[in-house]
């Protein structure tokens, strides 16, 4: 059962197995692999919201998933726009647009996730930083993005 952290207390009083750096769609779908071990997502954002991408993958990935009704469009080239025009490629597999909220939503629930509306501010080595506190867990991911958050703040400490 996923739940959204309600007490500062409780999540003092807890270790983690994993602790993931980012709601988005790459630490949604890292927390969705980790089913069954307890995991903490930590984003500043509520889950499905702060679409950062375009919302495109192939479409065997959301019919793995069984999220094929969070599929918008289907691809079968890419279609490149460029200063001379438009250049077309068909592609070996078909891709698609999907309904960001609805697939961000529905990983994080078959997760089975906590999760954490904090900004993470960094990872000492031990633990990871929050606006809310601070976290262990076993391991750390961090699927912040380009921003890097525990990446860059580990590389700068060096």
């Amino acid at each position: 059962m996923c739940s959204v952290i309600s007490s500062f207390l409780d999540l003092l009083m807890a270790d983690y197995d994993v602790v993931i750096a980012g709601g988005s769609f790459a630490g949604l779908a890292v927390a969705n692999q980790l089913c069954g071990h307890k995991v903490l997502v930590i984003d500043r954002k509520p889950i499905g919201s702060g679409q950062t991408s375009a919302c495109g993958t192939m479409l065997s990935v959301l019919n793995f998933w069984g999220l094929d009704d969070a599929v918008l469009q289907v691809h079968d080239r890419i279609t490149l726009h460029t200063n001379s025009g438009i250049v077309e490629f068909p592609t070996k597999y078909s891709w698609c647009t999907f309904n960001y909220a609805r697939l961000c939503e529905e990983l994080f629930v078959r997760s089975g996730a906590d999760f954490l509306n904090a900004s993470v501010q960094g990872y000492d080595g031990e633990r990871v930083v929050t606006s809310e506190g601070s976290f262990r867990a076993r391991c750390v991911v961090d699927a912040s993005g380009w921003r890097a958050i525990l990446t860059s703040d580990k590389e700068s400490n060096s």
